[in-house]
Formats: C-alpha cells, sequence, structure tokens
C-alpha cells in the first residue's frame, strides 16, 4: 500500500481529490453543527428512554413513525424510502445517534 504522506509525489491527483473530500466533510460537518436539535417531537420517547444504549437509540429510528417525513403525500414517500435506507447503513450510526440525539459520540 501507499502510505498516505507518500502520496503527494506518487499520485498527485489522487491526493488532490482526498484533499477534496476532506474539506467537503469540514464544511458538511460545520453545516450540521450549525443546525440546531431536531424538534421536541421528532422520535417518540418516554422519559426512560433517553438513557438508552447508542444501539437502541438507533433501533428507535427504524420505527415508521420516527422520520422527519411524516406527511401521508406522495411526494414524501421516496424522501421516506431514502431516511430508512440510510439510518440502517452502520457507516452512518454515529452520525444519526451524535445529531438527532445530541450525544457525545466520537465518529
Amino acid at each position: 500500500g501507499i502510505e498516505t504522506a507518500d502520496l503527494t509525489g506518487s499520485s498527485p491527483l489522487l491526493h488532490s481529490i482526498i484533499r477534496a473530500l476532506e474539506g467537503w466533510d469540514m464544511k458538511c460537518v460545520a453545516a450540521l453543527d450549525n443546525f440546531g436539535p431536531p424538534p421536541e417531537n421528532f422520535i417518540d420517547l418516554d422519559d426512560g428512554q433517553m438513557g438508552r444504549t447508542s444501539l437502541a437509540k438507533h433501533k428507535l429510528l427504524f420505527e415508521a413513525q420516527n422520520t422527519p417525513f411524516r406527511s401521508p403525500k406522495k411526494s414524501a414517500r421516496a424522501a421516506r424510502t431514502l431516511w430508512q435506507y440510510l439510518v440502517r447503513q452502520e457507516a452512518l450510526h454515529d452520525l444519526f445517534i451524535h445529531y438527532i440525539f445530541r450525544s457525545d459520540v466520537n465518529f
């Protein structure tokens, strides 16, 4: 494999792409951090559920009513489908937990 430090000389184009992706990542995280917390009724929780583990909290997102796209209109169906797909992606678990439950998960 190629070390990241050697990437500049061995593949300047790939190095530029990685730098662009890192910049895009930082901008996306900054934009997410600028949003306030989700509305109070975003996830149906009772008082005892906030102390749950990250996995248990994440499973709450699988429930059909726990989506920001609750509209019965056909136009919201695609957004709900995308939401359900994304919350099931393992690589995104910590991201969803952090921004929906505002926990201190490191991702």
